[in-house]
């Protein structure tokens, strides 16, 4: 996938009226799996923000981009909040 699909993704994905988790989910993936790891860690971040709780498929997508920008401090608040939203 081109870094344009990418975008023209995250454009459509900004206009949804709803976003779910799995949206969400979708993106931090999408960006993650291309090499796009900054870009992962700031929509992570922008979904805690915007108070969507994430889940057990969101983790590894966010936390695998931390490790590859090397952020151990964000790896570590990452890894809080897998347990305190997984338990």
């Amino acid at each position: 996938m081109k870094k344009e699909m990418l975008d023209d993704a995250l454009a459509l994905f900004r206009k949804m009226p709803e976003r779910n988790v799995v949206s969400w989910n979708a993106k931090i993936s999408g960006y993650s799996q291309m090499g796009y790891n900054e870009e992962a860690v700031n929509l992570f971040v922008e979904m805690l923000r915007e108070g969507m709780p994430p889940n057990d498929s969101t983790f590894p997508c966010a936390i695998g981009a931390v490790a590859n920008i090397a952020a151990l401090g964000m790896g570590r608040s990452f890894h809080g909040s897998a347990v305190k939203f997984l338990g």
